[in-house]
C-alpha cells in the first residue's frame, strides 16, 4: 500500500523530536543509491490520515527527496493490534 506523504502524521509519542541532520543526509544518500528498502509502519487515524508507528526518519528523508509522492507502507496497525511499547 502506498500513502501520500500529506496523509502521514507524526506520532506525538515519538522520542526523537529533533533530527540529526548528518544522519538524515546519510539516509537520503542511501535512499538515492538503493531505494527505500524497509517500508514504514502506520495506523489509520481517520479515513484519509495515518499516524507513523515506525519509520519517522525514513519519512523525513523521503519528504526532502520527493515531497509530492507516496510512500510504501509495510504494515497498517489497527487499534486492536497497535503496539503498546511494552515487551
Amino acid at each position: 500500500m502506498a500513502i501520500p506523504l500529506n496523509q502521514l502524521e507524526r506520532n506525538p509519542s515519538q522520542p526523537r523530536s529533533v533530527a540529526d541532520e548528518e544522519k538524515l543526509e546519510e539516509l537520503i544518500t542511501a535512499i538515492l543509491q538503493e531505494g527505500l528498502i524497509q517500508p514504514i509502519a502506520v495506523h489509520p487515524t481517520s479515513e484519509s490520515s495515518y499516524q507513523i508507528v515506525a519509520g519517522h526518519r525514513r519519512v523525513a528523508a523521503f519528504q526532502r527527496l520527493y515531497p509530492q509522492r507516496s510512500l510504501k507502507t509495510g504494515h497498517r496497525w489497527s487499534l486492536q493490534n497497535r503496539p503498546t511499547g511494552r515487551g
